[in-house]
């Protein structure tokens, strides 16, 4: 079962929708919630990925990239990572703070948390036009 543990007997409801019972693909793959950070992430990113499953997502990724070293693939990674783990600290902090942020200030942190990535990647001259364009990254 893909329920998340829970060692009481409270509401096994998602904390991001409150409409289904939380587990690891609902909370990230199926919660109304994510898929709206995820759609304001992706359309920023320019990268918009099939809603599948935590390992075929991955897989996914990997078969659309080319070779080991690619800053797409880095990109990806980082982007999808990213999400994730804000994600979870908003389900997180809405389980255990009794507070909670709309999808558009979780989307603004993981904005600000992937430019500041790519500003410190050390081979910025290897990041596509594009790409620096994107999230607003000056030479």
């Amino acid at each position: 079962m893909d329920r998340l543990p829970s060692a009481t007997t409270e509401d096994q409801r998602c904390r991001l929708c409150h409409d289904q019972v939380e587990s690891h693909a609902h909370l990230f793959f199926a919660c109304n919630f994510s898929l709206r950070v995820r759609w304001l992430v992706s359309n920023k990113a320019k990268m918009h990925w099939p809603n599948l499953p935590w390992d075929e997502l991955l897989e996914w990724l990997q078969q659309r990239t080319t070779p080991t070293g690619n800053i797409m693939l880095w990109v990806s990674f980082l982007v999808l990572s990213s999400m994730v783990y804000h994600i979870w600290q908003e389900r997180n902090r809405r389980r255990f703070d009794d507070h909670s942020q709309p999808a558009h200030m979780l989307y603004e942190l993981i904005a600000r948390q992937i430019r500041v990535q790519l500003m410190e990647y050390p081979n910025r001259q290897d990041i596509p036009e594009g790409l620096k364009t994107i999230w607003n990254i000056e030479d």
